[in-house]
């Protein structure tokens, strides 16, 4: 892709808007590869809770979604606070470099900011997909109200000038290039000596979120082998300290002291996806997951925290959707809803599943419906369906009851199951039934 004339810099955090997803941005899943032999569902956050923006952020402009490749950082463009401090994508645990001009550099910034046009219809929208979207967030002052605006597809569109007409006027082409020259100069302001007080460094966090999903291993390529996982150094165990939710999945924060313990002893270098699993600290048969893919996010400071968005609570009735890894999206209905539950396992009675007992069984899940003839199911297959998932009581026994048609459209192989359900038991790992049709 062709981008205007750009310092090193801007080159680099102008980049970014094609890149991972922002925290105001709904994203597309991928699978990303995790080493030579696993594969493990990487989702970036989906419709995070919205929170009250920090007072001290005077500007914060992020960039990701679409099919595009994720890159180190976290899809941050330019952040200033009323400190003078600037944060962009950078590298190092918080992936994130920081940065404080002099009060030249922090007016020259406010400057710039003024100029960006808020109106969301003045850039339109171009007729091509899978683009990334641009979110720029302005508080300039206590008299003025913050305001936001969504640009979609903000680069430079000659690239795509052989697909004909984009759909957008002169007028929001023109706003579209002000918009990216005032990017490029609010990221090259790291360039000029005299407006910055400190240099670039990369950002240490005094905060990390900790999000994670079921891992299993990718049976297509190890056969079912294992990652070598990585230890969880801490008392407490991840899956027993106070989680939040980020999108569609769980997750925690650790700081202080935990923080630096943390990240020596995970190896963590670089923000967001990491390569190895972790273990979760949970004891076998504990009815939590014992191994969870991860993903690190080191906090900005004002930046809300995992730990301050409450673990998704769906008003009585309402089905709750959880990130599952490799199963992706799963429903936990309330069979006490209006839907109820009528899944084909009978038992004495159901109630609605928790995440970590959904987490739980997954890997045993997975690897069950690899060997079982009936399915015979590899880890990409898994993806072809749809999923809910209760808890059902036999007994006095309580078992994870998960069942799967195709999604819409989709095809499984010839041969394949149309649908499927399984029986699995969190406090013995024993995938006790499985049947398909």
């Amino acid at each position: 892709m062709h981008w205007p004339a750009l310092s090193p810099r801007g080159r680099r955090s102008i980049a970014a808007l094609g890149a991972v997803a922002a925290v105001a941005v709904v994203t597309i899943a991928v699978l990303a590869r995790r080493g030579d032999d696993d594969t493990i569902v990487d989702h970036a956050p989906v419709d995070p809770p919205a929170t009250e923006r920090d007072p001290h952020i005077v500007a914060s402009i992020q960039a990701g979604g679409g099919m595009t490749d994720v890159p180190e950082g976290s899809g941050l463009v330019f952040e200033l606070q009323d400190d003078g401090s600037v944060f962009v994508a950078g590298d190092g645990a918080a992936g994130v470099d920081r940065y404080r001009l002099t009060p030249a550099g922090v007016e020259r910034a406010r400057d710039l900011l003024a100029g960006i046009d808020l109106g969301d219809e003045d850039y339109g929208e171009p007729t091509i997909t899978d683009m990334p979207t641009t979110t720029v967030y302005l508080s300039l002052d206590a008299a003025t109200e913050p305001a936001d605006l969504s640009v979609y597809a903000l680069t430079d569109l000659d690239a795509f000038s052989e697909a004909g007409d984009l759909g957008l006027s002169a007028g929001q082409q023109a706003s579209r290039g002000e918009l990216l020259g005032i990017l490029d100069q609010l990221t090259g302001l790291a360039d000029d000596a005299a407006l910055v007080d400190e240099p670039p460094a990369a950002y240490v966090p005094e905060r990390m979120d900790v999000t994670f999903v079921p891992w299993v291993p990718d049976a297509d390529t190890t056969g079912g082998t294992s990652l070598d996982v990585r230890s969880w150094p801490l008392t407490a165990p991840l899956t027993d300290r106070t989680l939040g939710w980020d999108g569609l999945r769980l997750c925690a924060t650790v700081e202080g002291d935990e923080l630096g313990t943390l990240t020596a002893a995970m190896a963590v270098e670089r923000a967001g996806p990491q390569e190895i699993p972790w273990s979760t600290g949970a004891a076998e048969g504990s009815g939590r997951p014992v191994a969870v893919a991860v993903q690190a996010w080191g906090l900005r400071p004002g930046q809300p925290a995992c730990e301050d968005r409450p673990a998704a609570s769906p008003e009585p009735g309402e089905p709750l959707q959880v990130d599952a890894g490799p199963l992706s999206s799963v429903e936990l209905p309330d069979p006490e809803g209006p839907d109820g539950w009528d899944g084909a396992l009978a038992a004495d009675s159901f109630r609605r599943a928790e995440p970590l007992e959904l987490y739980a069984v997954v890997p045993t899940l997975a690897a069950a419906v690899a060997a079982d003839p009936a399915t015979a199911l590899s880890s990409t297959d898994l993806t072809w369906y749809e999923y809910r998932a209760v808890v059902a009581v036999v007994d006095g026994t309580s078992y994870v009851d998960i069942e799967a048609q195709p999604f819409a459209g989709s095809t499984p192989d010839a041969g394949g199951p149309a649908t499927w359900r399984a029986r699995t038991d969190p406090a013995t790992g024993e995938v006790v039934t499985i049947e398909a049709d």
